[in-house]
């Protein structure tokens, strides 16, 4: 037998000012059971081991100071009391199976089943989708390699089922964090970037960030705090290798604490803001004034409101006086010129005319309004008009979508300039659904989604002038039944 356990404890004990009397008092042991521990002339007892470490750990974290845990915190790579306390009867324990040389079990417990089979992933997604669907308050921390999933995979990580949201409401008691490998991202891939649309979109009603970090490649792991945990591996082709899960508790808390090292706020992919900040602040005519504006349009948003429908708007969202008012007034004539000109290229969903037409919901600068009858077949005629004028090329159409697995999803809607990128999503909720893209990568990969689309794209984007005001005049003329 060495003295490593004696030698650790000693440490421990002197770094926090701690007596032998006082972890002896603590323990109801004589001091000099502590005195033998300490010079390796004894260890506890294996069945006492427990309440030994833990009785250390809890003096450590109650009379050791601020410096002194600062230390600790430090030399364990931990953040929080309950992981420092972990760390503390984890290094005890060691010391002790290393100073008597028996196995210590706790390394073997039984609490992971691992499945090998190519099919085995599926249980630890059921888990990842029934933690998502519970009432109850739950923070889930998730590291994908997403963008290399297989497809159904790929849609139950990002919150769709059956073609529908995860999420039909708010859930602000449910945290996640999500970390993904950007480079797996291929700006190319329509499905994959509207993929990362729509899950960014299902989890803005929870307290979402998305993280970005290499880590995530070729693994899956999802820690739900409290519940369970688990990993999977994938091969060279992408394929799942295995799968492991656990719900031991300690174990799930070990997984949730090291993924959310992980994650790194430089490295965050999206940055929430508001319109009401984008306008103060002039990010939205700086964004114009930049130049090379690209628009994706799933919903109808201020920019197709005819001049005297945008003041009654303005004024009735914002307040004559205000100067929000003003700058939304300097955005409109700024967009409106620079459409007009073909200086704006603008790719409207062909269904969102048609939504817009039967609910007369509109975005106006991140307000919900709903339009009359009326005034929803002026909008109409407004757009039939621009179509006609614009010089071209400057307004395209898409048809329907590009999946069937969107089908009942709204489309997504960004817009990007030379300076900068916004999402505007989606959510039925007109609250956290702003996102400014953080950094340069992102901003390269919806640059090249949004040309795919527009540059390559034949089979589902009207880009003949004719064609699109057809499809105008013939929702024109349905509107005249409503009214």
């Amino acid at each position: 037998m060495n003295n490593t356990f004696g030698k650790r404890l000693e440490q421990l004990l002197l770094l926090n000012g701690i007596k032998n009397a006082t972890i002896a008092q603590a323990l109801n042991y004589d001091v000099s059971y502590i005195s033998k521990w300490i010079t390796g002339k004894a260890v506890p007892s294996k069945k006492n081991l427990e309440r030994v470490v833990a009785t250390a750990a809890d003096l450590i974290l109650q009379q050791g100071g601020d410096e002194n845990l600062q230390l600790l915190y430090n030399h364990f790579g931990v953040k929080t009391d309950a992981a420092l306390r972990e760390a503390v009867m984890d290094t005890l324990r060691n010391a002790y199976f290393d100073a008597t040389g028996e196995r210590n079990d706790t390394l073997y417990a039984n609490n992971a089943a691992l499945k090998a089979v190519p099919r085995g992933q599926y249980s630890l997604m059921r888990d990842y989708s029934n933690e998502l669907n519970a009432e109850e308050e739950n923070q889930l921390v998730i590291m994908a390699d997403l963008f290399s999933l297989d497809h159904i995979s790929k849609l139950q990580m990002a919150g769709i089922e059956e073609r529908h949201f995860r999420m039909q409401k708010k859930k602000k008691n449910t945290k996640i964090n999500y970390i993904v490998d950007l480079e797996a991202l291929d700006g190319n891939s329509i499905y994959d970037m509207i993929l990362l649309i729509h899950m960014m979109t299902c989890f803005s009603k929870t307290d979402f960030h998305l993280y970005d970090s290499p880590w995530a490649a070729g693994k899956v792991m999802i820690a739900a705090k409290d519940h369970f945990a688990g990993i999977s591996l994938l091969g060279k082709d992408k394929q799942y290798m295995c799968t492991t899960s656990t719900k031991e508790k300690k174990t799930v808390e070990d997984i949730y604490e090291n993924l959310c090292e992980y994650m790194d706020p430089d490295k965050s992919v999206f940055l929430a803001t508001n319109m009401e900040h984008m306008l103060e602040r002039h990010e939205y005519l700086q964004s114009l004034l930049s130049g090379s504006g690209r628009w994706l349009m799933g919903h109808l948003t201020e920019q197709v409101l005819p001049f005297a429908l945008f003041q009654k708007y303005n004024k009735a969202c914002f307040g004559e006086d205000s100067a929000a008012y003003a700058e939304a007034e300097r955005v409109r004539l700024l967009a409106a010129k620079m459409a007009e000109k073909g200086q704006i290229k603008v790719l409207i969903y062909d269904n969102a005319f048609v939504d817009f037409m039967l609910t007369g919901e509109l975005d106006f600068f991140n307000h919900k309004v709903i339009l009359s009858q009326e005034e929803r077949k002026e909008v109409l005629l407004h757009l039939l008009r621009f179509v006609t004028e614009t010089e071209e090329p400057g307004v395209k159409m898409i048809k329907e979508g590009f999946s069937d697995d969107f089908k009942y999803i709204t489309n997504p809607c960004f817009f990007l300039s030379a300076s900068q990128g916004y999402l505007r999503l989606e959510n039925d909720l007109y609250e956290d659904n702003l996102m400014l893209l953080n950094d340069e990568r992102i901003r390269e990969k919806f640059d090249r989604f949004f040309a795919r689309i527009w540059e390559e794209e034949r089979e589902n984007v009207i880009s003949n002038k004719e064609e699109m005001v057809a499809k105008l005049e013939n929702l024109i003329e349905t509107a005249d039944v409503f009214i």
